[in-house]
């Protein structure tokens, strides 16, 4: 029991991290890729194991632990963080039914090993990952432009100009 709890942090971590990891050199993108198919795949490696109860404390610490330390490395603000929270946790909650349904419907209930049975839906996030960054490459240049004009004064006579152009003050409106 204490080795699956171990093992649901450790596996959550390596998730995250890898995830966060290919995110981060650029091979994926912030897309449903990485806040819904990675997550979803920890709640299907999560509905694997035989102590619910247990994985799933498992993958909150792990959870807990990975946006602390993106939060404390500088990596993510607060506000990315918990606004991606909630999607997370459902594709987590998502993932687990999922396999629930999914085991409670088959004709075999033997339990897989858990660290066989996560290799494969991580690869397919990888798969997913890769195919989604290069669908959505944009490979146009952007070309900046630019206006200017060059005065004939000094910058203090310009800056005393523009300081003492005309405000219009009006109620705004709601």
């Amino acid at each position: 029991m204490k080795s699956e709890f171990a093992l649901c942090i450790i596996i959550g971590l390596i998730y995250l991290s890898l995830g966060f990891l290919l995110l981060h050199y650029e091979q994926i993108g912030y897309g449903i890729s990485f806040f819904v198919c990675l997550p979803f795949i920890i709640g299907y490696i999560l509905g694997n194991s035989t102590v619910k109860s247990v994985s799933l404390w498992g993958h909150f610490i792990s959870l807990i632990i990975f946006f602390t330390l993106l939060f404390l490395g500088g990596l993510e603000g607060m506000v990315c963080i918990l606004t991606a929270m909630p999607l997370i946790v459902l594709a987590i909650a998502l993932g687990a039914s999922v396999k629930y349904f999914i085991k409670t419907f088959s004709e075999s209930n033997k339990p897989k090993p858990i660290i066989k049975s996560s290799i494969m839906p991580f690869l397919l996030f990888v798969v997913l990952g890769f195919s989604e960054n290069e669908l959505n490459k944009n490979d146009e240049n952007i070309i900046e432009i630019r206006s200017e004009i060059i005065l004939p004064y000094t910058t203090m006579e310009v800056y005393e100009t523009i300081k003492s152009v005309d405000t219009l003050n009006v109620k705004n409106h709601f």
